[in-house]
This record gives structure tokens, C-alpha cells and sequence, in this order.
């Protein structure tokens, strides 16, 4: 696969001989386009000479934020459905396991920044955070 510009215009070609004539006509290869965090930066642009990727703004990442609830601890952690019932999973999961309090877990808040705690810290946190959410239910 190459990756070609020309005037402003990136094309994916996978055909080596239609590459070769879109070169020929001045389209120039150019290196693929790099990986990016979509949570923390805006998509890489092609300055005609190199890819080019910006980080998004305090305010960019906070309006791109689904609903959460911040916690005591202040960590944002994001309060749909799927959330929910992922956390709610890993709470079950830790009391059958019995793991011991001072154990470490790691949880992704809502932008999908990890943070490790404790059990411990993870179950005081989940006691607020499951009331918030209960109440989101009762008083929508």
C-alpha cells in the first residue's frame, strides 16, 4: 500500500502499477499516516512535508467527555449503561475472588486514562459512584 499527495490531497493506493502512474503525473509517496491517541489528539495532518499531530486543548478532551461522575478522589468516571455494568462486574468480580484489600486494580476514568487504586480505595470509590448512578435513575 502507498500513501500519495498531491495539492493539498492524500490517496491510499494498494495497486503498485496505478501508483506508479499517479506518481508519474507528480503525486508524490509519502510515509503512512502515524497512530494517534483520539482521546487526547486530533486526527495527524499533512503539511506537504510531514505529518503533523496536535494535541487537543483541556477544553477539546472536556467536551468530547461522555456524562461521569467525578469521584472524591477526582477521577471522572463515566456513568452509561455499559459503564455501569462494567464496574458493577468488577466489584462482583473482586468480592468472589476475595481479593485482598491492598491489592492493586487499575480503572479507566472517562477520557480512558488509567488509574490504579486499591480494592480498597476501589470499593469506597464504587460506593459513591453506585449512588450517583442510582440516582440518575430515581431523579432523571
Amino acid at each position: 500500500m502507498k500513501y500519495l499527495y498531491y495539492n493539498g490531497e492524500i490517496r491510499t493506493e494498494t495497486s503498485e502499477e496505478i501508483a506508479l502512474n499517479l506518481i508519474g503525473k507528480g503525486w508524490v509517496e509519502i510515509q503512512s499516516q502515524p497512530d494517534y491517541n483520539s482521546a487526547t489528539q486530533h486526527p495527524p495532518q499533512w503539511s506537504g512535508t510531514e505529518w503533523i499531530v496536535r494535541d487537543l486543548t483541556a477544553q477539546e478532551i472536556f467536551d468530547r467527555l461522555p456524562p461521569y461522575y467525578e469521584t472524591s478522589a477526582g477521577i471522572k468516571l463515566a456513568t452509561s449503561e455499559q459503564d455501569q455494568t462494567a464496574f458493577t462486574r468488577m466489584l462482583a468480580l473482586i468480592d468472589l475472588t476475595q481479593m485482598d484489600p491492598s491489592e492493586m486494580v487499575i480503572i479507566k476514568d472517562a477520557a480512558g486514562e488509567q488509574h490504579g487504586v486499591t480494592v480498597e480505595q476501589f470499593k469506597d470509590l464504587m460506593k459513591e459512584y453506585g449512588a450517583h448512578c442510582y440516582s440518575l435513575h430515581i431523579n432523571p
